[in-house]
């Protein structure tokens, strides 16, 4: 009966722990920006999200999925060796392909930078999908906080140093190595082991991950496509004006991220409970509550906090705040929509919705932006947010549907 008890209220606890630990990694990220703001200038902050938004794809395309896949494979499907080994080619062919544009950038060392911070954080990245399969979400939550951690520390001792230049944005990349060395890797729950498998595991597994990899690669190629569009059209400085707004969305969106990703064993697990309807409407309610009080604080707060963090003058109008705010209200349905389809491996459906999703952004930023500058942008970004929520719960609503209509029948 205690163990019971332990299990549920750990289980409660698992939320929380998780989106800990995505907050304080946001928090590690938005220092990164902040940094270069203020030592480098608004414009490199441009160049940053620009470099970030063309290597993000790439690393995800090359990681293979196996985050989502780890999480959905409950039974365990795959030896770990099986998973480490594609982790660890995947890491090797990303930074090779991630030296070819070296070459082509207008700031190599910001580009090198960010190389650096990808590579690093994908070592991690299993380990990280493993801990919340197996209700470890406090171990991920304690690795970015011994990343935040060590990162300050670093850079504080700089500054003591009187180091005021680019080598302070190097204390990120090296805490996430550290800390990946001395805690993701001893806490690790893999067995390292050299079991011997078979190269046909390996093809199953990249096999079952790829569309996985794929639908996440073209969810992020939308990222890619506005900051791109926004740098050619209006220039890295009204790129880092996005940046700043935008982020006020990833931070935000954390909590909606997290709380789906600790689910999706739940999903994966009930596939025949109708009291799952039950929870996803209460899921629903909390979200539009999160909105309306998102969208109250960016309509109040933007201009002030902006002005205060990054001693930018920039004024967000009240136009562009509710364009924001509708297209993350939209997008955060999409995102836990997206997640059930994951739980129920519904990998060919997320990757339909996922091209139409590309689709539909490679129409609509180059169009909205060239005829309405940056309220443009953000037209665009809600008209695309609109759309895949649309595009994930059609697809919730056939599959709950189907199963509904088998569970009648097989009791009829």
């Amino acid at each position: 009966m205690i163990k019971e008890m332990k299990g549920t209220m750990n289980y409660k606890l698992l939320p929380i722990y998780y989106t800990t630990g995505s907050v304080v990694y946001a928090f590690s990220q938005w220092l990164m920006i902040l940094l270069i703001t203020r030592l480098l200038g608004i414009d490199d902050t441009g160049y940053y999200a620009y470099y970030l938004s063309i290597l993000t794809p790439i690393n995800i395309l090359f990681n293979g999925g196996l985050r989502l896949q780890i999480l959905s494979d409950v039974e365990s499907t795959f030896q770990d060796r099986v998973y480490l080994t594609v982790r660890y080619y995947s890491i090797i062919l990303f930074v090779l392909t991630g030296f070819i544009f070296v070459y082509f950038v207008d700031k190599p060392l910001l580009y090198l930078l960010v190389l650096a911070i990808k590579a690093i954080d994908s070592f991690s990245e299993l380990e990280y999908g493993n801990w919340n399969r197996n209700k470890l979400a406090l171990n991920y939550a304690k690795s970015h906080i011994y990343r935040l951690a060590l990162m300050l520390i670093i850079g504080l001792t700089l500054y003591v140093c009187e180091v005021r230049s680019f080598l302070i944005l190097l204390s990120f990349p090296i805490s996430l190595l550290i800390v990946y060395l001395f805690y993701d890797r001893v806490q690790s729950s893999f067995q390292r082991n050299l079991v011997l498998f078979k190269t046909e595991e390996l093809k199953a597994l990249i096999l079952k991950a790829l569309p996985l990899a794929v639908s996440s690669l073209l969810t992020s190629l939308n990222v890619t496509t506005a900051r791109v569009c926004i740098k050619e059209f209006l220039g890295t400085t009204v790129l880092s004006e996005f940046v700043y707004l935008m982020y006020f969305n990833t931070v935000a969106s954390i909590l909606v991220v997290s709380g789906c990703q600790v689910y999706i064993p739940f999903f994966a697990k009930d596939l025949s409970k109708v009291e799952d309807l039950r929870f996803m409407l209460k899921c629903l309610l909390v979200i539009v509550v999160y909105s309306i009080l998102f969208t109250l604080f960016i309509i109040t707060c933007t201009n002030s906090v902006v002005a205060y963090l990054y001693s930018e003058s920039i004024s967000y109008t009240f136009v562009q705040t509710v364009l924001f705010t509708s297209g993350t209200f939209f997008s955060y349905l999409a995102i836990f929509g997206n997640a059930i389809l994951i739980s129920k491996r519904n990998n060919k459906v997320i990757l339909i919705n996922s091209l139409l999703f590309l689709g539909s952004s490679l129409l609509f930023y180059p169009l909205c932006i060239l005829y309405l500058g940056f309220n443009g942008a953000l037209l665009a970004w809600l008209i695309c947010s609109s759309i895949i929520c649309i595009l994930n719960w059609y697809a919730v609503y056939k599959l709950k549907l189907d199963r509904y209509l088998k569970f009648f029948k097989a009791n009829n």
